[in-house]
């Protein structure tokens, strides 16, 4: 014989409203996610889910270091090579210079002082080149913290032999200054010694030019290789850079899989969700009149 069992209006009305509270929490969740985007609003949602995504996060947070510093150490560079380019121009026209005081020869002081008035006037262009700077920092200064590299006046290098790097990568670190005792040479041989001794020479002794100019081609030479070396720091800058983009797009995606939401799906399910609830509520009216009192009444 099957026992009926005993079912009070108090059972029934919590179990009514238990299950109206299930569907409206289930509700406001899918109405949660559909707003936030994200199907994550706290660690226990997904806690893999979450780890992985904080992990993601962090990998594109230091990615992003990496080319906000490859966009620092980019600009360095190119300062670098536009003061670079200028200085090559310049002492290409002192070259022509020279070699016209040479050609003239002692016969015309009066050609071979106008000579070196120019001369003197690109060394001041030079001297301004040289002292190029980046955010206030002069780019063949090392890691000086004044303001030039090379003294306006005797042409003498200030800075020092430090060096500032950026980094661009996991432990890939690019210099990103260029020294300029390397770049414009030292001794009797420094850029500024041998602009100087070429003004002097074709004023007085045109017959020493010949070893100025010597001088003089290895300044170019050592300039161009400068231009070279910062030519392929910068490609490996860009390239660097190129490698943190493209880890922060696979970081993000991966990101947007954990925590996107798909927004169709979830559509449809908050619409789910909002039938269950009204359906739920339109039960509960109507099973809960069915008390005693209301039907005595």
């Amino acid at each position: 014989m099957t026992g009926i069992s005993r079912v009070t209006y108090t059972s029934l009305a919590a179990s009514s409203l238990r299950g109206i509270q299930g569907n409206l929490e289930r509700y406001s969740q899918s109405q949660a996610r559909l707003s936030s985007g994200t199907t994550i609003s706290k660690p226990s949602d997904n806690p893999t889910g979450t780890v992985n995504s904080m992990t993601f996060r962090a990998d594109i947070a230091k990615n992003k270091q990496y080319s906000a510093n490859g966009d620092d150490g980019g600009a360095w560079l190119a300062r670098t090579d536009s003061a670079l380019q200028d200085v090559d121009d310049q002492l290409n026209t002192v070259k022509n210079l020279a070699l016209q005081g040479r050609s003239t020869g002692n016969s015309d002081a009066t050609a071979r002082n106008a000579l070196a008035a120019q001369v003197d006037q690109l060394r001041n262009g030079l001297i301004d080149s040289a002292n190029a700077t980046y955010l206030g920092r002069p780019v063949f200064g090392g890691t000086t913290t004044g303001t030039i590299a090379f003294d306006p006046t005797t042409g003498a290098y200030v800075g020092d032999t430090g060096s500032v790097n950026r980094t661009v990568g996991k432990g890939d670190s690019v210099r990103v200054d260029t020294p300029g005792e390397t770049t414009f040479g030292s001794g009797p041989d420094q850029l500024f010694k041998v602009i100087d001794d070429i003004s002097t020479h074709l004023k007085s002794d045109p017959t020493s030019l010949d070893a100025d100019l010597a001088r003089l081609d290895k300044v170019i030479n050592g300039v161009r290789q400068a231009q070279s070396d910062v030519g392929a720091r910068t490609n490996r800058v860009e390239a660097l850079q190129t490698t943190a983009k493209a880890r922060i797009d696979a970081s993000s995606k991966a990101q947007g899989e954990i925590e996107g939401v798909d927004i169709p799906a979830e559509t449809i399910n908050l619409s789910m969700q909002q039938v269950s609830y009204q359906a739920a509520l339109s039960t509960a009216s109507k099973v809960l009149q069915l008390s005693l009192n209301n039907f005595l009444r």
